[in-house]
């Protein structure tokens, strides 16, 4: 799921998705893990990890 079987906009909202629900008090941490296999296009994974510190820098300041 995720990165493998998102992209786009559908892949923001994905990652949206998991930040409104566990970063809210602190703790999320945002990590692909097993997740990158070697068929998963690097500019995916590129455009996950930007919007994932954009939405870190939001939740910080919640």
């Amino acid at each position: 799921d995720g990165l493998y079987s998102h992209e786009g906009e559908a892949l923001d909202e994905y990652i949206t998705k998991r930040f409104a629900i566990y970063a809210p008090g602190g703790g999320f941490i945002f990590c692909t893990g097993h997740f990158v296999q070697p068929d998963v296009p690097p500019a995916r994974l590129v455009r996950a990890y930007r919007l994932a510190n954009q939405l870190a820098a939001q939740y910080a300041t919640l």
